[in-house]
């Protein structure tokens, strides 16, 4: 059940840590909600090491964001938190809402981005042993220009190509579809 619901534009990670302005959020609702140690679940794009708390790898999509520790950070605030890949954290939040008779289940989301999630009813969400496992989105699409699934087919690459084409409304990803 959704209490409350905040919605802020996703910081440059550059001028502004996309770290400390989740930090400062949750804050804000243990305040106002009078929170002690609550559990604290984060999901994000990129390669996650959800035993570390930490993202791996984002590729060019995140500029600094590579290293990033949120259990780190975060301590000060809990001790109970858990930090995903996004599609993983989909994934999971699907199974939480609805029973599957499958052992296996894949998830594949078309965004930002295009991300892969595994689950097996033995062993739980599978990331690999370096965390990468189903990042379809890195794949090579086609060999001969180089570009990956996610650079050809995500709402990143219609983006590229609305600007490419010179989209009368930039790259507003929302007024191409409602038109």
């Amino acid at each position: 059940e959704m209490i409350d619901y905040k919605r802020i534009k996703t910081p440059d990670n550059i001028n502004v840590q996309i770290v400390d302005e989740t930090y400062q959020l949750v804050a804000a609702f243990m305040k106002q909600y009078q929170l002690k140690n609550p559990f604290i679940g984060i999901s994000s794009a990129g390669v996650v090491d959800s035993d570390l708390g930490q993202i791996i790898y984002t590729g060019p999509t995140i500029p600094n964001y590579d290293g990033t520790q949120f259990f780190e950070v975060f301590k000060d605030l809990s001790s109970d938190i858990a930090v995903y890949n996004d599609v993983d954290a989909a994934l999971l939040g699907e199974l939480k809402l609805h029973h599957y008779e499958e052992d296996n289940i894949f998830c594949l989301t078309l965004g930002t981005g295009i991300g892969g999630a595994f689950y097996s009813q033995a062993s739980g969400i599978y990331q690999g042993s370096r965390h990468r496992a189903n990042e379809i989105g890195y794949l090579l699409y086609r060999e001969e220009d180089g570009k990956t699934f996610e650079q050809r087919a995500s709402t990143s690459a219609l983006k590229d190509l609305m600007t490419k084409h010179q989209f009368e409304h930039g790259t507003d990803v929302p007024r191409l579809f409602n038109l």
